[in-house]
């Protein structure tokens, strides 16, 4: 973590459930016995931004650099709830990054009701063959339109 001014960049999780050809998070922090999958609780990062927000009162906003901020499922939703609850109770904004399929209303209501200031949506390339064929994304041009397009309705 480091301060940039009164923004936080934090990292809560890292994991990706793609494997698009050109990322190493899947390598990198593979654990011995092969799970991509570190994640930590909603209540030991809101425990973790409380001590922050002690010890720098004037730390107004966390920038969270995780590749997902939201881990896909009925679990993933609960625990990106109970971030979105804390983060909001500490009195933060915060911005972060998701992949395109992941949107939907449900979550962008979440998201603004409990402080969102930007998403960052990851649109590798506007050509179909690129994206399924090189990159491997596992998802569309018309995917990721549809996703902005639903973030600008919010």
């Amino acid at each position: 973590m480091r301060s940039y001014f009164n923004k936080f960049i934090y990292y809560c999780i890292l994991f990706c459930y793609n494997k698009c050809s050109y990322c190493t998070i899947s390598q990198f922090y593979n654990d011995p016995e092969g799970n991509p999958f570190r994640i930590r609780s909603a209540e030991n990062v809101i425990k973790e931004l409380n001590q922050l927000k002690e010890n720098y009162p004037k730390l107004k906003d966390i920038w969270f650099v995780d590749d997902n901020f939201v881990i896909p499922g009925k679990n993933g939703f609960n625990r990106t709830k109970k971030l979105c609850e804390g983060i909001k109770n500490l009195g933060f904004k915060f911005d972060i990054y998701l992949r395109a399929i992941d949107v939907n209303e449900r979550l962008l209501k979440l998201l603004k009701e409990n402080g969102i200031r930007s998403i960052f949506i990851g649109a590798e390339s506007g050509c179909e063959n690129t994206l399924k064929n090189i990159y491997n994304k596992n998802i569309s041009v018309k995917q990721t339109k549809e996703a902005i397009l639903l973030c600008k309705k919010f």
